[in-house]
C-alpha cells in the first residue's frame, strides 16, 4: 500500500512540474521576495511626501498646471509610494505577466522547458538596477510600459488569428494605452 502511495505522490509531483503555468507562479514567488527587500530612496522618498500636506486630487492638479506630461505616472508614483505592500504585489505580478505575454507570443504550444527559458530570461537582467531613480518610480515608468506593450501585442495577434476579443480584454487594451 505504501508503494502505491508513494507512486501516487511521485506522479502528482511530475504533473506539477510539468505544469506549463508554474514557471510563471515561481517567478511571481521570486519577484515577491526581491521587491520585500527594497528601500525608499531617491525619487520614491520625494514622491512618498507628496502628500504631506496636500491630498491627491490637489497634488495632481498642481502638477497639471506646473508640468502636465508626467501627470498620469505621477499619479502613480505618489499612488504606490504611499501603499509600497500593493506596489510589491502589482510590480511582482506585472513582471510575472511579462514573461508570460512572451511567451503567449513565442511558445505556440505552451512548451513548460520554454516558459522555464523564458522566465529564466526575465531573470537574467539584475533588478538592482531598478534602483536608479527608485525602485518604484523606475519600475512603473520601464517596467508597467513593457508589461502594456506586451498585452497590446497579444491582443494584435489574438486579432490576427480571429481569435475572440472579450470585453475585459478590450477594457484592459484601454488601460493598456493609456499606460
Amino acid at each position: 500500500m505504501k508503494i502505491r502511495n508513494i507512486k501516487e505522490h511521485n506522479n502528482f509531483l511530475k504533473n506539477i512540474l510539468k505544469n506549463p503555468y508554474l514557471p510563471f507562479v515561481m517567478l511571481f514567488m521570486v519577484m515577491m521576495v526581491i521587491h520585500s527587500f527594497t528601500n525608499f530612496f531617491r525619487d520614491d522618498l520625494y514622491f512618498s511626501t507628496q502628500l504631506l500636506n496636500t491630498n491627491l486630487f490637489d497634488y495632481i492638479k498642481m502638477r497639471y498646471l506646473t508640468w502636465s506630461s508626467r501627470i498620469i505616472t505621477e499619479v502613480y508614483f505618489v499612488f504606490f509610494t504611499n501603499h509600497r505592500i500593493l506596489w510589491i504585489f502589482i510590480d511582482s505580478l506585472a513582471y510575472s505577466l511579462i514573461a508570460y505575454l512572451l511567451s503567449k507570443l513565442l511558445n505556440k504550444e505552451n512548451n513548460t522547458k520554454i516558459n522555464w527559458i523564458i522566465t529564466m530570461m526575465t531573470l537574467i537582467y539584475p533588478f538592482t538596477d531598478m534602483s536608479s531613480a527608485g525602485y518604484i518610480t523606475t519600475t512603473i515608468f520601464y517596467i508597467w510600459p513593457l508589461l502594456s506593450f506586451l498585452y497590446i501585442m497579444n491582443i494584435i495577434k489574438q486579432d490576427m488569428e480571429d481569435k475572440k476579443i472579450s470585453k475585459w480584454q478590450i477594457l484592459l487594451l484601454g488601460v493598456a494605452i493609456i499606460n
